[in-house]
Parts: C-alpha cells; sequence; structure tokens
C-alpha cells in the first residue's frame, strides 16, 4: 500500500474461495542478473491476509534500495503435517506440500 514516500510497508492479498491454505511465505525480492535477492520474508498462518514489515526493515530497504525495482512473491501451501507453532524450515520446501499456489505483484520502487 502506498503512502506519501511511497510504500508503507504493509503488503496484503486475497484469496479466491477453496480451501485454505495451512501457511504463507512472503517474499520481498530484487531481480538480480544472478536471480532474485531475498532482501525480507516472513511466514504466516495461512488465514493470514496481511503482512507489514517492521519499522526498521522498511527504513533499510529504503535507504539501500531506493530507486530499485523489488517485487513480493506470496508463497501459499497445503501441508498435511504443518504446524504453525512447530515448523521448521523443513515445512518451507516443495517436498512437504500436497499443495501450493505462487502469486507475484508488480514491480515498484521502495
Amino acid at each position: 500500500r502506498p503512502d506519501e514516500t511511497g510504500f508503507d510497508g504493509t503488503v496484503s492479498w486475497t484469496s479466491d474461495s477453496g480451501a485454505v491454505p495451512d501457511v504463507h511465505q512472503v517474499l520481498l525480492l530484487k531481480p538480480t542478473l544472478a536471480g532474485n535477492l531475498v532482501l525480507w520474508s516472513v511466514v504466516l498462518p495461512g488465514t493470514e491476509h496481511e503482512a507489514t514489515m517492521p519499522p526498521q526493515a522498511l527504513e533499510q530497504l529504503r535507504e539501500v534500495w531506493s530507486g530499485s525495482q523489488v517485487f513480493f512473491a506470496l508463497l501459499s501451501s497445503k501441508s498435511p503435517r504443518f504446524d504453525y507453532d512447530q515448523w521448521t524450515n523443513d515445512d518451507l520446501v516443495l517436498q512437504s506440500w500436497s499443495a501450493y499456489t505462487v502469486a507475484l505483484s508488480i514491480g515498484f520502487l521502495p
């Protein structure tokens, strides 16, 4: 969501009807020649529809990457044995998912 200075640090999304994912992973990415650089990420329960960057992360994004195009990726997945209160990074890999979707934002300047 933009504010008077541009991106205000909050990203939100809507979901189509259907199965509710177990987990969302929100990634803020900077495209590079070597691939996408992850600038910030957060893992949320599948029932969430919004994420807000901490103020320090937003400030650093603006200081370091102003004038650079970035974008968000949202990975939403179903994982049969996923427990949000006890997840590990192993739960965030394709092999542990029974279904997933990926959504990308348009590029923007922070």
